[in-house]
This record gives C-alpha cells, sequence and structure tokens, in this order.
C-alpha cells in the first residue's frame, strides 16, 4: 500500500471526522452529574498552553478485570468541566482488549499512531515551507473537499489548501534544526526536533545573571506536554560534549525559573552493542576532587575587563561548576540515583595583589550588568540524576515493567516535591540514546500512570475516574480528535499527544506494547 493513498484515506477520514462530534461529546458532563476527578493535585479547568511485528506478553486478561476489586471512590474530588473521565476497569477492557487474540484492535492502534505520524513527516520540511504547485502533489486538505483538484492535476490548488499546506509545514517543520551551526549540536541527525519545540537557553553572562538578552543556544532536545494537564518534559538527546554548556545551563539560565529542571533521567549506557551512545557528563569522583568546570563566555567593556569595586576586582573567569555530592542505588527501580551541585562562580582578581576571589552568581544584578553575590542565588542547583541501564536500544526491558514503573514512581515524587515550593510543577528532563524511543516510552508510560492515578494516594490505590483530555485539547492537534473506538484508551492518547511535540516518540511496536503493558499492570495493583 503507498504512502500517498494511505494519507489520502487519512485526509478523508479527517474531513467527514471534521463537523462530527465524538462519543464522549454526546454525553455532556453536568455540574451535578460531573464524576470524581482522581486526586492529582488538579484545582480547576485544563487549558491548553504553548512553552514546549513483535511477540506479544501480557498477564492481563478480561478474567482478571473481573475479578479485581474496585476501588473506594471516597478519597476523590469533583471533576473539572472541561475535562472527560473514564474508569480503571474500562482502561482495563481497553488493555485487554489490545492483547485479544485476533490482535484486530492492537492493529488499529499501530494502523493509526503510524497513519498520524506519516503526515506529520510529510510536512516536516528541513528547509522551511513548501508552496504545492498542483493539488495532485500533495494530500488533500481536511479543509477542502477532499476530492477537490484530484481529477485535473494541471489545476492550480485553490488558496485554502496553500493556506493550510503553509500552516502545517510551519508546525512541523525542522528549518532550524538542520542549519549548519546546529547541525553539529545532534548525536543523531535523522531525529531532529521541530523548531516549534525545540529548546534553547541562554548561556551569555549577562542573562545568567538576570541583566541581558543574548543569543540562545540550541540543544538537540524538544519540549514536550501531556495531554491531560499541564505536565512538561524535556525529551533530549544524550548530550554530546560540545553542549555540555547549553546543557547544564538549563538547570541555572533559564527564565522563568521554574521552567529550570530538577531531575534528570538517563535510560541509555554510553557503550552498547559496540557503539557509543552517550559520553559521559557526571563527574567521575565524589566532592571537589572529582568536580569540573564548564567555561562560559566573559563580558568585556571596549575589549578591557569588567572592574567591579564591590567584588574587588575584574572579572577574569565565569563558569559552571558540577559537582558530585552523593551516589546510591535504588533496587527497586534498577537505577543509580546521584546528587548533583550545579552553579555558576564568577572570578575576580585584584590587579594590585594578585588575589582571586570566587562568587556565587545569582539573579540579582548589579549596575554594571553582572549578577550580584547574594548567598544561595537563583543559579545554584541541587540535581537528581537517574541512570538506568537495563533497556536494550529499540526494545524494551526484560523485567516485565516493573522497574520502569517504580523508576516512574520516583520520578513523579521528586517532580511533586520540587513543585510544593514553587509557583509551578518543574519539568524533568529524559533522555536515551536519540531521545525518542525508550524516551518517548518512559514519558508515555509515566503519563498514563498518572491519568490514572497510581501515583495519586499514597496507599497505592487507584482513582474511581481516570483522566482524558479535554476536546480543548485534542483540537491543539490540526489532525483533530482520534477515532471514536479510542475514546477509553490513555495509551494511544498520550503517545500521539507526545508525538506532536516531538517526532517518533515511542518508537517500535513492541515499545507500544510495552506501554500498554506496563499501565494495565499498574492499574491491576492499584485494584488489589
Amino acid at each position: 500500500m503507498s504512502s500517498s493513498s494511505s494519507l489520502s484515506r487519512f485526509f478523508k477520514r479527517l474531513s467527514h471526522r471534521g463537523g462530527a462530534a465524538s462519543r464522549r461529546d454526546g454525553a455532556a458532563l453536568s455540574q451535578s452529574s460531573a464524576p470524581p476527578l482522581l486526586s492529582s493535585g488538579l484545582k480547576g479547568p485544563i487549558k491548553p498552553t504553548e512553552p514546549p511485528e513483535d511477540s506479544l506478553s501480557s498477564n492481563i486478561s478480561a478474567q482478571s478485570i473481573a475479578a479485581s476489586n474496585p476501588p473506594n471512590p471516597s478519597n476523590t474530588t469533583d471533576i473539572p468541566m472541561a475535562l472527560v473521565a473514564t474508569t480503571p476497569e474500562q482502561i482495563l477492557r481497553v488493555v485487554a482488549q489490545y492483547y485479544s487474540r485476533d490482535g484486530k484492535y492492537r492493529r488499529h492502534v499501530h494502523s493509526e499512531l503510524q497513519e498520524r505520524e506519516l503526515f506529520r513527516s510529510r510536512y516536516s520540511s528541513t528547509s522551511g515551507p513548501e508552496t504545492p504547485y498542483a493539488a495532485s502533489t500533495f494530500p488533500p486538505s481536511p479543509l477542502d473537499d477532499p476530492t477537490a483538484g484530484m481529477a485535473n492535476p494541471y489545476l492550480p490548488p485553490s488558496p485554502g489548501f496553500v493556506a493550510r499546506h503553509t500552516e502545517l509545514s510551519q508546525r512541523y517543520q525542522r528549518r532550524e534544526a538542520a542549519e549548519e551551526k546546529n547541525l553539529d549540536r545532534h548525536r543523531w541527525r535523522d531525529m531532529l526536533p521541530y523548531d516549534r519545540h525545540a529548546v534553547k537557553v541562554n548561556t551569555s553572562v549577562l542573562n545568567i545573571g538576570g541583566g541581558g538578552d543574548g543569543a540562545p543556544e540550541y540543544l538537540s532536545a524538544s519540549w514536550i506536554k501531556e495531554n491531560v494537564g499541564d505536565v512538561w518534559w524535556i525529551a533530549a538527546q544524550a548530550p554530546k560534549p560540545n553542549v555540555l554548556r547549553p546543557f547544564y545551563a538549563l538547570f541555572t539560565a533559564l527564565t522563568p525559573a521554574h521552567e529550570r529542571p530538577h531531575t534528570i533521567v538517563q535510560l541509555t549506557a554510553e557503550i552498547e552493542n559496540g557503539r557509543r551512545k552517550a559520553d559521559r557528563y557526571l563527574p567521575s569522583r565524589i566532592g571537589a576532587e572529582g568536580s569540573f568546570r564548564i567555561p562560559l563566555p566573559v563580558p568585556s567593556v571596549h575589549g578591557r575587563p569588567i572592574y567591579d569595586e564591590q567584588q574587588g576586582g575584574e572579572l577574569t573567569q565565569v563558569y559552571i561548576l558540577v559537582m558530585l555530592l552523593s551516589q546510591r542505588t535504588i533496587d527497586a527501580a534498577q537505577v543509580v540515583e546521584s546528587e548533583l551541585d550545579v552553579c555558576v562562580l564568577s572570578e575576580y582578581v585584584d590587579p594590585r595583589t594578585g588575589e582571586r576571589r570566587n562568587f556565587l552568581l545569582s539573579d540579582g544584578v548589579h549596575a554594571n550588568g553582572i549578577g550580584g553575590i547574594a548567598g544561595g542565588g537563583g543559579n545554584r542547583r541541587r540535581v537528581r540524576h537517574l541512570y538506568y541501564a537495563g533497556w536494550p536500544d529499540h526494545g524494551v526491558p526484560d523485567d516485565g515493567g516493573e522497574s520502569i514503573a517504580e523508576l516512574a514512581k520516583i520520578v513523579e515524587g521528586y517532580a511533586v516535591e520540587r513543585h510544593e515550593g514553587s509557583r509551578a510543577r518543574p519539568p524533568v528532563l529524559v533522555h536515551c540514546s536519540a531521545g525518542v524511543g525508550r524516551t518517548g516510552t518512559f514519558i508515555a508510560v509515566s503519563a498514563a500512570l498518572r491519568q490514572c492515578g497510581v501515583f495519586a494516594n499514597p496507599n497505592g490505590r487507584v482513582s474511581s475516574r481516570v483522566l482524558l483530555p479535554s476536546r480543548e485539547e485534542e483540537k491543539a492537534s490540526p489532525l483533530g480528535e482520534l477515532p471514536s473506538e479510542f475514546d477509553n484508551d490513555v495509551v494511544i492518547r498520550a503517545i500521539d499527544g507526545q508525538r506532536e511535540y516531538r517526532c517518533a516518540m515511542v518508537q517500535s511496536s513492541s515499545q507500544i506494547d510495552f506501554v500498554y503493558d506496563v499501565v494495565g499492570k499498574g492499574i491491576q495493583a492499584g485494584m488489589r
């Protein structure tokens, strides 16, 4: 089957689906009959925002669903009007259907995800928006009659089709990612971020100090927003040595400060099957002796060093200092956890005595534009690094997902802990080698388990209601809503939602199977 015919059918389906409401829309939620909301900390209606063939194995079955005890609904609150909800039992039925012997539903899931990703890749240009010359050159637009212009390929496309094509090209283009100055920043050049959600950070001293507006540095990473709520991630390729400066600046220089991550999840070994998949970017020893410095550009005035009377000298160096504070092994999650101290230091030299003084650069700004030295300033972070080495590339862990579910629970706990002391939940940075397969799978598992309430209650019991995207959130995609047969499927929605922000997230069929398996087991465990 050709990709063009597949895309044509996909567009036709979009056209026929566009004006019709899904089954979920027919059952409108009234305030008096609104089902309860899982205790996930969501306090109001969610509004969409912008920054940034394998063998099957599963113990999920219809019999196990029937044997599951229903959860206690007393620990829930009212659901916001903007949300649609389902139940854990319905999710388990979806998982059982996914693993049914006929395999029909599984084929539908994989086909739908493949068609939608094929559509995105068609518009994922690295050279900027293109102008179509004939309607038959591209799939018909869901804004037009899907058959208009197809009979005569020499007719020019309609204005609506051209506008639609330009809009989609701009949404999924990767032009900046493919610029010559940025190509060497990618470990894998076939997995480039969409420009719209690329991660860039300003590493100039003036910006880090809070008083400048220099050009940001590009990082081979993408902002990822979960399809429900306001939870953000950063999905990245394994950082190369030449991008350590913007990589570590993420923790000290992103503005506003609540966008700075506090947790790194590494899902790849440095060497796999004899090939280098990552470079080491952590100190090799605990303490000051093992720390390393990452130089930052030093500002000057007319080529002369900046003299600061308060610091008592000339500014000669500015650098990010990375120090390893501690390490431990968490057996349940099969990870090594490292705690890092990441800070920005400035060095001043007294021109008369030669005395050197180091100061912590803070978010305060002096008259000369350089950050102040207020104790414990905003450019110091304690960062947790979680290293999981048991996940093969393009594959899945061999323990059935127990360790990944535990790792997701740990990461969720750290994120909630940080959220309590700030205005917004900080993002979590996740990377494997290319930042799409294992990274996307982990994010999908975490998102689906959170929406099912697996993380919500200390006793581990799931909520009686599972969150699904609001119509407003699903409309954020130009592909429109998923077909109604996936109404109660949190997994396909979590995967497809990620792919709006970064290509190829959850890369292989076995990884899609893995997400369904882990989510089903997580719900079952929470219902016992």
